[in-house]
């Protein structure tokens, strides 16, 4: 089953001074999201864990027991992660994009709810507006430069 992780990314730096990688920094952070995501869910509803595993089998239709939510959960085990399958009812139960945003920052993408998409279009239609002045401008110099 694939995971989060499937497959570490060819162009990730193989280690810093702390021994650390790319790879084992992303792990790392979307396991503390993970973990954030669980404790705003139990801040928000006063549920434990076991009341999250049986929210989380009840929206994926398959058992999801506490130890591998544990395990999921845990930085020092960085080789037991959440499958995709589980992905979508996280989010879903959560209702967090937390670990979306993660996931998008890393391939330098960014997540948008479909409420803000309106606004978000607005100001990207504004921003090239910006730059064809922009490149406009420095056209025109260029050609006046040239012609001097």
């Amino acid at each position: 089953m694939p995971s989060f992780w499937h497959e570490k990314p060819s162009d990730w730096q193989c280690g810093d001074s702390d021994g650390m990688t790319q790879w084992d920094e992303s792990i790392l952070a979307r396991k503390r999201a993970l973990a954030d995501d669980l404790k705003d869910w139990q801040r928000r509803t006063g549920g434990s864990r076991e009341e999250f595993a049986d929210a989380l089998s009840v929206a994926c239709g398959k058992t999801v027991k506490v130890a591998a939510l544990n395990d999921w959960l845990a930085p020092s085990k960085p080789h037991r992660r959440m499958t995709v399958e589980f992905e979508q009812f996280w989010l879903k139960v959560t209702g967090s994009l937390r670990i979306l945003h993660l996931k998008a920052g890393e391939i330098g993408a960014r997540v948008v709810r479909s409420s803000d998409l309106p606004e978000r279009l607005a100001e990207a239609s504004i921003q090239e507006e910006r730059w064809k002045r922009i490149k406009n401008k420095v056209l025109r110099e260029m050609m006046t430069e040239t012609a001097a």
